[in-house]
């Protein structure tokens, strides 16, 4: 009989019930329906592979484990779309490696797909962290998206975020400069850096605002990895990133602290296939409870995993 043994960090384990309508209640139920057993474990650390030898696939939550029957599973950019992946998340992903040929979707069924998409998160506001109200900016800024201190945005970046924020000051001009940091895992150098260098640049300023309002507002997006230029791409802004990410398909990637200006006028300067991507990503290679298809395409990666085994 197939097994499958579910790792979940320890606040979720301490809290998890297989009855929620939550992504791993709902593959729990799945694998007990089509005859699996499945035991729940708290995980160590994302990168620790399971001991060798022991007969099960290995499901871990946000995990950046390579091993035959391993599946590393975790929230994408947006709500509602999964990871459930042998190579990890993110960056980490099998999708980073992945080729995208824009050609190879079908182009009308992706612009409803998109269009769906943009609709549904503008009418609800809806995006991964809690936001604060509405407000309007000029248009024409740079939006600059920080993420904090964090093993796995440190493992992704080119280069610090401070050195990120000082390449887009040299290279842009006098075009506003308008900077998020992350609502929950603030750095306080970070901050001091910011004040630092607003005393420098009069186009800098930090906002604490809607995503929403200050990707409305934007020319590009900046940032590291951020699951906010991913939303960027829904609205059709085009985003340039200073570390290793699955979305650089259809971004400009800065891998060193100069060339920003000419890095944004690529970005801006490219007819992007923002539809066919996101089509492309979310629903050919993560996985949504909402769409039909999603018990057939858990249950054929599970399937594969066990039988690496």
């Amino acid at each position: 009989m197939p097994h499958t043994i579910l790792h979940l960090p320890r606040h979720q384990f301490a809290r998890f019930d297989k009855s929620t309508p939550g992504f791993y209640g709902r593959l729990w139920r799945l694998l007990e329906a089509r005859g699996w057993t499945v035991e729940l474990r708290r995980r160590a650390l994302a990168e620790v592979p399971p001991e060798a030898g022991e007969r099960g696939v290995h499901v871990i939550h946000q995990g950046v484990v390579r091993q035959a029957g391993v599946l590393n599973a975790g929230l994408s950019y947006l709500p509602g779309y999964w990871y459930l992946d042998p190579r990890g998340v993110f960056g980490e992903s099998g999708i980073a490696e992945a080729r995208f040929d824009p050609y190879s979707v079908a182009g009308r069924w992706a612009e409803g797909f998109a269009a769906r998409l943009r609709a549904d998160l503008l009418a609800k506001g809806k995006t991964k962290h809690a936001q604060p109200g509405r407000q309007t900016f000029e248009a024409g800024g740079i939006a600059v998206f920080l993420q904090g201190r964090s093993i796995p945005v440190e493992r992704a970046a080119h280069m610090s975020e401070a050195r990120m924020l000082e390449a887009i000051l040299d290279g842009a001009g006098e075009v506003p400069v308008r900077v998020k940091p992350h609502p929950r895992n603030a750095d306080p150098e970070m901050g001091a850096e910011l004040e630092r260098l607003k005393a420098r640049h009069p186009n800098l300023s930090v906002v604490d605002a809607h995503v929403h309002d200050l990707l409305a507002a934007a020319r590009v997006t900046c940032s590291v990895s951020s699951s906010v230029s991913f939303e960027g791409l829904v609205m059709g802004v085009p985003a340039v990133l200073f570390g290793r990410t699955d979305f650089h398909h259809c971004a400009v990637t800065l891998e060193r602290p100069q060339g920003f200006a000419e890095a944004m006028a690529r970005a801006e300067g490219t007819i992007w296939p923002y539809a066919r991507f996101l089509a492309w990503f979310l629903r050919k290679q993560c996985l949504s409870p909402a769409h039909s298809d999603w018990e057939a395409r858990v249950m054929a990666r599970m399937e594969a995993a066990w039988a690496e085994l």
